[in-house]
C-alpha cells in the first residue's frame, strides 16, 4: 500500500511540474506581424529555438521577423563580434507563424540549435564556411565555397546542394546528411552513431564508420580510403 502511495505522490508531483513549466509559456494569439531589427555587420549565425528561417545573400545585413504580435518582444537578435544570435527569450506555444528572414553579405559559420529549419533562398558564396547543428534541425543550404566542414549532433537532416572543394563531416547520432547534391573534390567523412550520411565526390574519399551508420558515395572518385567498426557500412552507389 505504501509503495502504491509513493508511485502515486511521485506521478501527481510530475503532472504538477509538467502542468507549471505551461504557466511561463506565452501562447500565441494570431495576427502574425513583420519587424525588420536592426543590426550590425555579422558573418556568423547562431540561432537556437522553433523558426523557420530563409536564408540569403545579398550586399547588406538584415534580419526581418514574422511572428504573432504579442510574441515580437520574446524573439531577440543580437550581434556580439560579428555573430548574430538568435533566440527565444521565453518559451512559446500555440504560435501561429513564426519566420526569419536573413539577408547576409558573408557567411563564415552557421550553428543550429533545436528544431530550427533553415533553407537558403541561393547559393551562398563564401571561401571557407562552418555549419554546426544540435538537436533536431532541419537544414537545406546551397553553397559555394572553397573549404567546407559540417559537424551534425542528434536527429537533425541536413541536406546540402553546389559545390566545394574540400568536405569535412563529422556525423554523431541518428542525424542524415545528403550531400548527392554538392559536389565535391575531396570528402573526409567520420559517422558515429546511426546515422546516414550521402556524398559526390570526385577525388578524393575518406570515410570512416563506428556503429550502425552509413555512408553512401557517388562521383567515381580515385582515391577511396575506408574503415568500418561495428554493423555499419560504406558503398558506392
Amino acid at each position: 500500500m505504501q509503495k502504491l502511495l509513493f508511485i502515486l505522490s511521485c506521478i501527481a508531483v510530475t503532472v504538477t511540474v509538467l502542468t507549471s513549466c505551461n504557466i511561463f509559456c506565452e501562447k500565441g494569439t494570431g495576427n502574425p506581424t513583420s519587424e525588420v531589427r536592426e543590426v550590425l555587420e555579422f558573418d556568423e549565425i547562431d540561432i537556437k529555438g522553433q523558426a523557420s528561417v530563409f536564408l540569403e545573400q545579398g550586399t547588406e545585413a538584415k534580419v526581418e521577423v514574422e511572428i504573432d504580435s504579442n510574441l515580437l518582444e520574446f524573439v531577440k537578435t543580437e550581434v556580439s563580434g560579428m555573430k548574430l544570435k538568435i533566440y527565444d527569450d521565453k518559451c512559446l506555444e500555440e504560435v501561429t507563424k513564426y519566420e526569419i528572414h536573413i539577408t547576409v553579405p558573408t557567411l563564415s559559420s552557421l550553428y543550429v540549435d533545436g528544431s530550427v529549419s533553415i533553407t537558403s533562398e541561393s547559393l551562398i558564396k563564401s571561401d571557407n564556411l562552418f555549419i554546426k547543428t544540435v538537436g533536431s534541425g532541419d537544414v537545406n543550404l546551397g553553397v559555394d565555397t572553397e573549404d567546407l566542414e559540417t559537424v551534425t549532433k542528434g536527429s537533425g537532416n541536413l541536406k546540402l546542394f553546389g559545390q566545394t572543394v574540400n568536405f569535412e563531416i563529422d556525423l554523431d547520432g541518428a542525424g542524415s546528411i545528403d550531400a548527392f547534391g554538392l559536389l565535391s573534390k575531396t570528402v573526409d567523412a567520420d559517422v558515429d552513431g546511426a546515422g546516414t550520411c550521402k556524398i559526390n565526390v570526385s577525388e578524393k574519399f575518406y570515410g570512416d564508420v563506428s556503429g550502425s551508420g552509413k555512408i553512401y558515395y557517388k562521383g567515381n572518385p580515385k582515391k577511396v580510403k575506408t574503415d568500418v567498426s561495428g554493423s555499419g557500412s560504406i558503398k558506392a552507389k
